[in-house]
């Protein structure tokens, strides 16, 4: 997946924080240190960043922020003020961009106290991070040692099964497109047949009416 890389935070108001705020900009891809004294921001920026990545499911009652980020080539600004966030790719107003679920949020987030359960003597600071954010496995060592392979070897039963199952879904579903022309043609053609009706009916009353008028 694309990596975010955000450029700039602007909180607004939040609780704690009245207008103006405070703004956090000149970020840079990686690692960003942000420091400062107690009742400084660091916690309300961090549940800020959690806000804007997923609005959903939190409470962003009494809530004003907006941040700029890089993603997938692409510079985003996302805007949250007490109701549903608000998207602009490159300029243009979109939808949300396509990020983990917001289920998965918590494993975005790693406390200071957890880290230092893990040993870093003599070890990156930066590497710890990483492996935690892996679930504490080196996942390319790994793959490696069980020589992973991204497709089989050899053309298993299993996979022969799949095939076939995809052509059959492939060939239900053009099944399903036809029938539904087909379908949209009847009603096309029910409908014209009750205008014909129709039709039928004032000719005979016009044909009532000029014996009538004779």
């Amino acid at each position: 997946m694309p990596q975010i890389s955000f450029q700039k935070i602007e909180i607004r108001r939040m609780p704690g924080f009245s207008p103006p705020g405070f703004v956090v900009d000149q970020l840079c891809p990686g690692i960003n240190i942000i420091f400062g004294p107690n009742a400084s921001g660091k916690t309300t920026l961090a549940r800020a960043i959690n806000l804007l990545l997923w609005p959903q499911g939190q409470e962003p009652r009494h809530v004003s922020i907006a941040a700029e980020w890089d993603f997938d080539s692409n510079r985003w600004f996302v805007e949250l003020d007490a109701s549903r966030p608000v998207y602009y790719r490159n300029g243009i107003e979109s939808s949300a961009p396509n990020l983990p679920p917001a289920e998965a949020r918590d494993r975005y987030n790693l406390d200071l106290h957890q880290l230092l359960q893990v040993e870093t003597t003599n070890r990156s600071f930066a590497k710890a991070i990483r492996l935690e954010t892996t679930g504490g496995y080196d996942v390319q060592q790994a793959a490696q040692q069980l020589r992973f392979q991204s497709r089989p070897s050899r053309n298993l039963p299993e996979t022969r099964q799949l095939q076939k199952a995809d052509r059959e879904r492939r060939q239900a579903q053009r099944q399903q497109e036809i029938l539904s022309r087909h379908e949209a043609e009847l009603g096309d053609l029910e409908a014209k047949r009750n205008q014909a009706a129709e039709a039928r009916h004032r000719v005979r009353l016009l044909e009532r009416a000029l014996r009538h008028a004779e």
